[in-house]
């Protein structure tokens, strides 16, 4: 492995992403260094040990692990950052998941507390030397991806809390202690999430938002346990498996140890396919038809008929998805197979066959991107009150006011007409039933067909950041969208339309059968930080994530930054290095991000008090 010193010479000349932690700034330097005993002569270590002593026990840990097995939490942690990196090396790896290491290390982290050989303190100081040694991978990529990833993001996720096998949960002292070390670390890598549900109790909720305020920069995200569990039960997943879940990627839901890889993700535009039946087939980009229509859209007398006709594309374009994902699978299996990842999953060996091979008895999902979710609600409700229910304009003048952008008077009288329609993210049964229904008609199409490598196309509503690039491909849509803009990200509000305060998102998100989508959702929200100043505050919210949970939604993470920052950080990078946002599923350093996705951000509803 590279020097520790020189790679963190080199991260200090990119980044300044420390806090003002002594335990970080000492304790970076633990783990397979010659620095370790900075660390080791802090006041409150119980046992110090002079240099020579850490450098000898280094050696020992790092000599033993993976070889054989551990006996420490020490040792364990080292194992797993062991087994991480190679599986990373191995592959150029992408979300790649450490599963609920608070659940695996719990055993270790117990025994060495009960023989004294550790403490809370010691145990939190070796977390945060862990995240920022994950913090320390990166790789290669191609302009494509690193355009629309950036921030140097490998999506490697650490899950906490859930639950036990029996249904109890799993939340426990090793789970606060990986949240303190979250806390007082300031990085985009790795990602952390908690998994929170009927049975977590109400202090973890807590202690997840104060290391949320503490971190700046997105973590954790917040997920609900109940519907994942739903989620991989509906999936033909034992429930007993099911509660073992962890997140990788973004949003996506995995057995640890059980379940294939992911082949290369599928994207559907639901918005360009819209915009597709509103043009009768034809993508006004191009001039070009793959579809033509069964009837021109000018003509539909109600929504159900409009609805018709985007099924009509969507049933044209989805077969092709089949095709492409067994090009690529069989292009994995065949050029790029990962013996190493293979031999620490569950039945390769025994099969003798990779893990990009697929097929049982392992879990498979490959998963599908469906992306404009709120916006085609707003679009189709839009449709629905302007031309259907009150006649205030037809089919054919709103088409006309979208192809001209909006530009003339009449357009823009059209589009005010538009923006007035029923938003998604207010709590209006109206448009919410609507993106319900939605939402189940692309999992039931994909449900038809089976992967090259077995299991099932597991469909998401995440956008990453592809909602800007979608965006760019549709001209203007009956939401009121001009043309070029972005689409909403995610499952999130489009931007400024979400007007009834918190309590109105969660409403409209819990409205929504989520365990459909197995491959999950994801619902940003940006506080300003005084909205999470006080622990009355932090308490308040921790009550309504519970409560939106409870009601079925499936997934929140938060930004607190203000937008005055947003818009200063944009004008003066240089003051704000260390500023980490939460993008999508994943969290980037923001002066790194290209302005089209700093600026969709700072256009993002801002939230000062929870309402």
């Amino acid at each position: 492995m590279p020097s520790c010193a020189k790679t963190t010479r080199n991260i200090w000349k990119r980044r300044p992403f420390w806090r003002a932690s002594s335990s970080v700034c000492r304790g970076y330097w633990i783990m397979q260094t010659g620095w370790q005993s900075w660390l080791l002569k802090r006041p409150r270590q119980r046992r110090p040990r002079n240099a020579g002593q850490s450098l000898t026990e280094i050696a020992r840990i790092c000599a033993k692990v993976p070889r054989k097995a551990p006996d420490s939490f020490y040792e364990a942690l080292q194992f797993v950052l062991f087994i991480h990196l190679m599986i990373q090396i191995e592959s150029n790896g992408h979300s790649i998941s450490m599963g609920r290491m608070d659940s695996y290390l719990k055993k270790y982290y117990d025994r060495d507390l009960a023989e004294k050989r550790i403490d809370a303190d010691f145990t939190q100081q070796l977390c945060e030397c862990f995240l920022l040694k994950c913090f320390e991978a990166n790789k290669l990529r191609d302009w494509g991806t690193t355009e629309n990833l950036g921030g140097n993001q490998l999506f490697q996720t650490i899950t906490l809390g859930g639950q036990t096998q029996d249904g109890k949960t799993a939340v426990n002292d090793l789970s606060y202690l990986f949240l303190e070390a979250l806390g007082n670390t300031n990085m985009n890598i790795p990602t952390v999430i908690v998994s929170m549900g009927s049975t977590t109790p109400l202090a973890f909720y807590e202690a997840a938002l104060r290391a949320l305020v503490r971190h700046g920069g997105g973590m954790p995200a917040f997920f609900n346990d109940d519907v994942a569990v739903d989620m991989m039960v509906r999936a033909g997943i034992p429930l007993s498996d099911a509660r073992n879940w962890a997140g990788m990627g973004c949003s996506e839901v995995r057995i640890p140890g059980k379940h294939g890889t992911g082949v290369t993700p599928v994207y559907v535009n639901v918005m360009k396919l819209l915009e597709l039946a509103l043009h009768d087939g034809y993508n006004p980009n191009t001039g070009k038809c793959l579809c033509p229509s069964s009837r021109p859209f000018s003509e539909c007398r109600n929504l159900k008929e409009v609805i018709a006709l985007w099924e009509e594309q969507l049933d044209y374009y989805l077969p092709f998805i089949p095709r492409i994902e067994r090009a690529i699978a069989e292009s994995y299996y065949t050029l790029t197979p990962t013996p190493f990842l293979s031999g620490v999953v569950d039945y390769r060996i025994e099969m003798g066959k990779d893990i990009s091979w697929g097929r049982g008895p392992n879990y498979n999902d490959t998963i599908v991107h469906a992306h404009g979710y709120p916006n085609a609600a707003n679009a189709l409700e839009a449709l629905d009150r302007v031309c259907f229910k009150d006649q205030k304009y037809t089919l054919k003048e709103v088409i006309e006011a979208m192809d001209e952008n909006f530009a003339s008077d009449k357009g823009m009288a059209i589009r005010k007409a538009l923006l007035n329609a029923p938003k998604f993210g207010n709590d209006d049964d109206e448009v919410d039933d609507l993106c319900r229904d939605l939402f189940t008609i692309l999992p039931a199409k994909m449900r038809k067909f089976t992967p090259l490598r077995g299991g099932q196309f597991g469909c998401t509503a995440q956008t990453v950041v592809m909602n800007v690039t979608d965006g760019a491909v549709v001209g203007a849509t009956p939401d009121g969208r001009r043309a070029g803009e972005s689409l909403a990200d995610n499952m999130s509000p489009t931007p400024g339309t979400d007007l009834q305060g918190i309590t109105g998102v969660f409403n409209s998100l819990s409205k929504i059968d989520h365990a459909l989508m197995d491959n999950g959702s994801i619902l940003n929200i940006r506080f300003h930080p005084s909205a999470l100043n006080s622990p009355e505050k932090i308490e308040k919210i921790a009550q309504a994530i519970a409560v939106y949970f409870e009601k079925g939604g499936f997934q929140v993470q938060f930004n607190v930054v203000g937008r005055e920052i947003l818009i200063d950080a944009q004008q003066h990078p240089e003051n704000y290095r260390s500023l980490v946002v939460k993008v999508a599923g994943f969290s980037c350093f923001y002066c790194e991000l290209e302005k089209k996705w700093q600026d969709h951000l700072i256009a993002r509803t801002e939230y000062d008090a929870f309402a």
